[in-house]
């Protein structure tokens, strides 16, 4: 983990043991009590699961990091935050029907990196944002007020 992105610390390492099903989903838990802004998991070995006869390999379709449990004022706030269209290739409009009155909203693009702040000066339980300077791929929204934050995905064409 780190915070700026070069200088990099192990937070947890293990075995992971080989299967040979695809489609098959695990979860892997560790302790992390430090938030970090930058997070990089390394695959070292490749599964061979003939014992030496066949050729290694790996395959990992997605990898996703969550943080601790959420709290009931993240959750709450997960429901009163959409965003539509999804997927979209123009403009993304926010929905926001909650009390407290949004103090950040962070656009950021898969590898983590914050590619756009919303402004947000003017929002009105609705706004609409113009999403056509980036490249197509998957970004997430980071929403935050001073009770909670929440973070929802989605989909540029």
């Amino acid at each position: 983990a780190s915070n700026d992105g070069v200088a990099f610390g192990v937070i947890t390492s293990g075995t992971i043991s080989c299967i040979t099903d695809r489609f098959e989903t695990r979860t892997f838990k560790f302790d992390n009590t430090i938030d970090f802004q930058w997070y990089e998991i390394n695959f070292t070995n490749a599964c061979d699961d003939t014992g030496g006869a066949g050729i290694p390999s790996m395959q990992i379709a997605e990898v996703q990091l969550y943080g601790s449990v959420l709290s009931t004022n993240d959750l709450e706030l997960g429901t009163q935050f959409s965003l539509y269209p999804n997927p979209t290739q123009n403009g993304l409009t926010i929905q926001y029907n909650g009390n407290d009155p949004l103090t950040d909203v962070i656009v950021f693009d898969i590898s983590g990196k914050s590619v756009m702040t919303l402004d947000i000066s003017a929002f009105n339980e609705s706004q609409r944002f113009d999403v056509t300077r980036l490249v197509a791929g998957v970004y997430f929204v980071k929403l935050e007020t001073a009770s909670g934050i929440t973070v929802k995905r989605f989909i540029k064409n």
